[in-house]
């Protein structure tokens, strides 16, 4: 799999990333990144 491939792959349905430079890096460097997938439950709540 090629750099973009990763990166499209990465990135696929995420609504925040952090700077897209640094991810690039991330993966050019490492061949088994790992990261951290954060959950903001927001909006109303059932009364």
């Amino acid at each position: 799999m090629n750099q973009g491939q990763r990166l499209e792959l990465v990135t696929k349905g995420t609504v925040e990333i952090i700077q897209p430079i640094e991810l690039q890096r991330v993966l050019e460097e490492k061949t088994k990144p790992r990261a951290y997938w954060g959950f903001e439950c927001s909006g109303k709540q059932p009364a």
